[in-house]
């Protein structure tokens, strides 16, 4: 079991106090368990740990968020209370250390999605072909929404936001 102590590059995360965050790696340590937790990124790109609140809550955190917590030496809670959140500078979202990230509002961070592609509108007929493929979809819906980006050359965003209904709403299937 490995001992990690407090210093000024490794950080307590305000309201999880069982955990430490290396701001500089990007990186959280339990306590509890003694050791570095996962780093491998999801499917999108992000970092999450399960981790374990004052409160005894468990929940998934952002290591982007724990990381920022622990750095600026306030709860996740503050920022989110003035609708800011974390975006990565370079925008490499496994990228957690302190130096890559920032607070932005929620307006900006959108933004920033479409500054990394280029906007592009799909056609009717495009938008009725990927709700009739989605219905006959069997993976999973990421995956899905990956590969039907990449051939409409838009971001993975634009087909989820299709097929959940929250775009293209008027378009319907025959």
């Amino acid at each position: 079991m490995e001992e990690v102590e407090a210093n000024d590059t490794i950080k307590e995360i305000p309201g999880y106090s069982n955990y430490l965050a290396d701001i500089e790696k990007g990186h959280i340590y339990s306590k509890k368990l003694g050791k570095w937790l996962n780093s491998k990124p999801n499917d999108i790109g992000y970092v999450y740990n399960w981790l374990v609140d004052d409160q005894g809550e468990s929940s998934p955190v952002g290591v982007h968020c724990a990381v920022m917590s622990a750095a600026i030496e306030f709860p996740i809670s503050w920022w989110k209370a003035k609708n800011l959140q974390v975006d990565h500078r370079n925008r490499i979202k496994h990228d957690n250390c302190f130096a890559n990230l920032k607070l932005v509002t929620k307006k900006k961070n959108h933004e920033n999605i479409y500054d990394r592609k280029e906007s592009k509108r799909l056609k009717k007929e495009d938008v009725q072909f990927i709700k009739e493929a989605f219905g006959l979809w069997t993976g999973r819906k990421i995956d899905f929404y990956k590969a039907m980006a990449e051939e409409f050359g838009c971001v993975w965003q634009t087909i989820q936001y299709t097929v959940l209904g929250y775009s293209n709403k008027n378009i319907v299937v025959d």
